[in-house]
């Protein structure tokens, strides 16, 4: 459309009530109304900036719609698949394709989001299969200090199907931990000093 047709346009829209001028942070709306938004940081300074999101990224979830579980990102406290009841995995599956997918995927998010273990329900999927390792590169990130006091040792990639938990000292330890499904937080959280984790 040339620059004629578009001013003829805009023009016709702004009679008709469909175009509205553009404001800035503190304006307001003729007749009342909110404050105008904007994507620099208003001078009150309560509201942040505008979150812009990429048109590809808005056209490509349009056309495949919205991702399938096993996903590629950690579940977050209050998503539904976190309050399920995991299902233990039936022996058929057990040499599935789908099984194999949800391990590579559990591995490569775990390893993508640097944490120790990271289990099916959190990627969406409720079935009873947990992934776990402590790599030597996060073993160094640690201080010494709290290596030797919470008694850390590495441990390679071991993956279980419907584990069972057996406590072997039933002392308890409290350390600080974080979960990826609550991101950005730290507890104290009671632990058994000594368990054994088998998967049948």
């Amino acid at each position: 459309m040339g620059q004629l047709g578009a001013g003829l346009l805009l023009r016709w829209l702004r009679a008709r009530g469909c175009v509205r001028p553009v404001l800035q942070w503190g304006e307001r709306v003729a007749g009342g109304g909110a404050r105008a938004c904007s994507s620099s940081h208003p001078p009150d300074g309560l509201e942040g900036p505008a979150r812009r999101r990429s048109y590809w990224r808005y056209v490509r979830r349009l056309v495949q719609g919205a991702p399938e579980p096993p996903y590629p990102r950690v579940c977050q406290v209050g998503d539904p698949a976190l309050r399920a009841v995991a299902a233990p995995v039936e022996p058929a599956q057990l040499a599935g394709p789908e099984l194999q997918q949800l391990v590579q995927r559990l591995v490569q998010v775990m390893r993508r989001r640097r944490c120790v273990g990271l289990s099916a329900p959190q990627l969406g999927v409720p079935l009873q299969v947990l992934a776990v390792e402590f790599p030597e590169a996060l073993f160094r990130a640690c201080a010494p200090r709290v290596r030797e006091a919470r008694q850390m040792e590495t441990f390679p990639l071991r993956v279980f199907v419907n584990p069972s938990l057996r406590v072997l000292d039933s002392r308890l330890v409290t350390f600080p931990e974080g979960c990826e499904s609550i991101s950005g937080f730290l507890a104290c959280v009671p632990r058994f000093q000594a368990v054994q984790i088998s998967a049948p």
